[in-house]
């Protein structure tokens, strides 16, 4: 099977085929840059949200930090039924909500998180 070329997409919003794969559920392979330089990779849940991806975690996390100290990221998300096919993205991520604003609405309930809570943005490129 040919490979298709890539798409390029710097600061705009996100191809609607691509936001049609997104919307399904599905875990995401994130990595992020240790103060040492080394990659640091994690599996996360996303969302979609204002033309980019919405990532929540706890604040005292590995990856979160790093994206406080530098917020280059890169994402890559699987089609688990088509194992070839795949999104990446990679661009920058800036914190958007702490506390209870950064919890999905499906989460707030008591005791839901012990950590407080944080949820990152991350534009593409």
């Amino acid at each position: 099977m040919p490979e298709e070329a890539p798409i390029q997409i710097r600061n705009g919003a996100l191809p609607e085929p691509i936001r049609d794969f997104l919307v399904a559920p599905r875990y995401a392979a994130i990595s992020t840059l240790d103060d040492d330089g080394q990659p640091h990779q994690a599996i996360v849940w996303y969302g979609l949200e204002d033309g980019g991806l919405l990532i929540s975690s706890r604040a005292e996390r590995h990856w979160p930090r790093n994206l406080l100290r530098d917020p280059r990221i890169s994402v890559a998300i699987q089609d688990w039924d088509v194992p070839n096919h795949w999104i990446g993205l990679k661009g920058s991520a800036s914190l958007v909500r702490e506390g209870d604003a950064a919890l999905p609405t499906s989460w707030r309930s008591p005791g839901a998180m012990a950590k407080t809570p944080t949820s990152t943005a991350a534009s593409g490129e």
